[in-house]
């Protein structure tokens, strides 16, 4: 796994903290935070789509900063190059009377559960929604299926916020990546390295280390 670490300014301009994938256009995502007003800004998918044209964007509203007057003025972006990871990834917007409790149907009848190794969920909205989403996926997906994830949310915008996927940003969304190993094994440490950087970049663990949204095994 080899990882890239940028910024992008509010004037365009991109600045690259480190470089260390050996191809960009092989990247398979691309994690970017910042403020709601900044990642409502197409300008930016655009730029950062031309330099990992492959990868998956998932963009969330999320304050991961110290300095709050500062990172509302940048985004923050993680490209990951992970060569043999296998991935795909969703988004199902639940705005406009969406039936919460049709997520886990959703996502068990588009993933590939037979090579299934974690599945990563997050929404924005409010506690009460993740709870919903979390009995649905335990109504879908047998006990053996290890998922994470949790909200996404900007403190300058109220406490609301959003999470997207590619070129689908807006608020309501639910955003769902499937990691995917062998059929019949066990995770293997690199893709278990993968989930677990991604995991951190997209969400903070709570201080008891477990996710908002979480079944371990």
């Amino acid at each position: 796994m080899r990882v890239d670490q940028l910024s992008r300014r509010e004037n365009g301009d991109i600045f690259f903290h480190t470089f260390n994938t050996s191809e960009p256009r092989k990247a398979k995502l691309l994690l970017v935070n910042g403020s709601k007003d900044l990642t409502e800004d197409w300008d930016w998918y655009i730029d950062l789509k031309l330099i990992y044209p492959k990868a998956h964007i998932i963009s969330a509203s999320s304050n991961f900063s110290n300095n709050e007057n500062a990172y509302r003025h940048y985004l923050e972006a993680t490209a990951i190059e992970a060569d043999d990871a296998q991935l795909e990834a969703w988004a199902i917007n639940l705005n406009h009377g969406a039936d919460v409790s049709e997520v886990g149907r959703k996502l068990a009848e588009n993933v590939d559960r037979d090579r299934l190794q974690h599945l990563m969920v997050y929404t924005n909205g409010n506690s009460s929604v993740c709870r919903r989403v979390k009995e649905s996926i335990n109504e879908y997906f047998e006990d053996k299926t290890i998922y994470t994830g949790g909200l996404a949310w900007s403190s300058y915008s109220g406490g609301k916020g959003f999470i997207g996927l590619d070129e689908d940003i807006r608020e309501g969304n639910l955003v769902a990546i499937a990691f995917y190993g062998e059929e019949g094994k066990g995770i293997n440490p690199e893709l278990n390295k993968l989930i677990n950087f991604v995991g951190r970049q997209l969400l903070p663990q709570q201080q008891n280390g477990e996710y908002p949204l979480m079944r371990a095994s």
